[in-house]
């Protein structure tokens, strides 16, 4: 029946969507629709049309063949993609090898952006000499080999890696235009290649997320401008000392960063985060309180298994803080709020919740004159004391 619905040849945009048929339709396989701009195919089929000769293709996504194994003259045709500039490459489970291709005189000459997905057994690409954008996930580690030679590369996305512990030395290095990389849902993954990551001298933004056992993170990473450092379940695995926590922090000018009180000691440190604007303290696993920082704006810095709050910052130099947005959050022991806090002269924002022994907000709070929103939830020991007119407080 698709033979037979062979669309005008002016179409420019073409969509198929779980066509289980062995073959293309004759009118794509000849490539009848010389003028196609986008294509978006999802198929069982076990041969690609030379989407190459399509000389005005500007965006392409192959998803869900199973029965293709590698890609290569076929796929490129006479043409070799001459306008191509975003790839998709999705749940292509046999895909094993694609390949270079001598036939044409430049292979994917304005490539910009391409997407691996779910393609576990993908271990070779060809040389893409003007590709800046590149996400893979859920495919094998292989195939990071092959990023030697994109030395274009601005933006890379990684993840679900699985069969990895390690960046092996040689991948990462010669990516001198990366300014972007966001590595998430590597479970395995357990330490970044330090000296690796010294030569991505244009390296700004660095955001790593549930990554579960990473140990450790090298101290000299570059040129941040953005660190972000989130994992969501049970307590990060990571351990900082303190001090090359706190020059790290204060080297960025954005971050977003999560660790666990039991293994980081803070201590009288949180004074010296010059910049610090948002901090979230914690008593319990992150993934436990989650649940209720669903309405909270991420703060830059979460501790969790907090639960000595007076000792973090120094009263004295507190002074120089520029704090703007504290969350308290689950410290079953805290009977009353730190003496610092009446510190924080630029404090926009306090919340408390769920601590069922706070007992006494100080007094020194209406010092406070920036402040703007003050919120106190699940704390039952302050609901007489706040009663209006006859509470204490």
């Amino acid at each position: 029946m698709l033979d037979d619905l062979c669309p005008n040849m002016s179409l420019k945009k073409l969509r198929i969507e779980k066509y289980w048929s062995r073959q293309f339709p004759t009118w794509l396989i000849e490539l009848q629709l010389p003028n196609l701009v986008e294509v978006n195919i999802s198929c069982g089929c076990k041969h690609i049309p030379p989407f190459g000769n399509l000389q005005f293709l500007k965006n392409l996504s192959l998803q869900s063949m199973g029965g293709i194994t590698q890609m290569g003259a076929e796929f490129y045709g006479y043409g070799g993609f001459p306008s191509l500039q975003k790839l998709i490459l999705e749940r292509m489970h046999k895909l094993e090898e694609w390949s270079e291709y001598h036939g044409v005189d430049e292979l994917f000459p304005k490539l910009q952006s391409l997407k691996i997905f779910c393609c576990p057994n993908l271990k070779s690409m060809p040389r893409l000499p003007t590709i800046q954008h590149l996400e893979i996930s859920q495919c094998n580690g292989s195939i990071l080999s092959c990023m030697g030679t994109l030395t274009s590369l601005s933006v890379l996305r990684v993840g679900n890696l699985n069969d990895m512990a390690f960046l092996p030395n040689g991948y990462i290095r010669n990516l001198t235009s990366l300014t972007k990389l966001k590595i998430t849902q590597w479970t395995q993954l357990q330490s970044l290649p330090g000296n690796e990551m010294q030569h991505l001298e244009m390296l700004r933004s660095l955001t790593i997320e549930w990554c579960n056992n990473l140990a450790s993170f090298p101290s000299e990473v570059g040129h941040l401008n953005s660190l972000c450092f989130i994992r969501l379940l049970g307590c990060p695995s990571i351990i900082w000392q303190p001090e090359e926590l706190i020059q790290i922090l204060n080297s960025v000018h954005q971050f977003q960063i999560q660790i666990c009180g039991n293994k980081v000691n803070l201590r009288g440190q949180l004074q010296h985060l010059h910049t610090l604007k948002g901090l979230s303290l914690i008593g319990a696993h992150v993934s436990s309180i989650y649940k209720y920082n669903k309405g909270y704006e991420n703060p830059e810095l979460s501790i969790c298994c907090c639960d000595e709050l007076q000792s973090l910052m120094t009263a004295e130099v507190a002074n120089s803080a520029q704090l703007e947005k504290l969350y308290i959050d689950g410290i079953s022991n805290l009977t009353t709020l730190p003496d610092w806090l009446q510190h924080l002269k630029s404090l926009r924002l306090l919340t408390t919740r769920n601590c069922p022994r706070l007992e006494r907000v100080p007094m020194d709070l209406k010092n406070l004159h920036m402040l703007e929103d003050l919120r106190i939830v699940g704390c039952p020991q302050l609901e007489s004391r706040c009663e209006t007119q006859t509470g204490k407080d």
